[in-house]
């Protein structure tokens, strides 16, 4: 199951790209009092892997993180493992509307049980709203420093 998440920045696909790809800055656009620490030094590559905790239901929720893709400009990927879930998570960075298009895919590869019960009941409620702030959140953060865009 998937789910898209889409919004535009007013900013380069180069500087949305290079903001997102840099995992320990995550925890400044996450509404969920995120912490992330990588696991070995270094750039982030395919492969990386991170230690990361943010809140969900009000609980601390660990997992790990590991980049699945990285294509400069276009395309950062990765997956989170936590102790009853793996979700892949895609965004995908276009030039367009006046700035980059960014598409946040949301995957869910492994879930619980009720998951495929609970997450349509929720989505309109929840998860869809706090994937959104994350977003805006995002948009925020790279607007704050953003280069001139030149293209349309």
């Amino acid at each position: 199951m998937s789910k898209t998440y889409s919004i535009v920045v007013k900013t380069t696909p180069e500087a949305a790209y290079a903001y997102v790809a840099d995992v320990l800055s995550h925890p400044e656009w996450s509404p969920d009092d995120m912490t992330v620490t990588a696991e070995q030094p270094g750039p982030v590559r395919v492969g990386s892997t991170f230690k990361a905790s943010g809140k969900l239901l009000g609980k601390q929720n660990p997992s790990t993180v590991e980049v699945t893709a990285m294509q400069p400009a276009s395309l950062f990927a990765f997956k989170a493992t936590d102790g009853n879930s793996v979700v892949q998570h895609e965004f995908e960075f276009r030039p367009g509307e006046g700035g980059t298009r960014i598409d946040r895919r949301v995957t869910f590869l492994k879930t619980p049980a009720a998951f495929s019960i609970l997450f349509p009941l929720f989505h309109p409620f929840v998860i869809g709203p706090g994937n959104m702030k994350t977003l805006s959140l995002l948009k925020d953060r790279l607007e704050a420093n953003a280069p001139p865009t030149t293209h349309s």
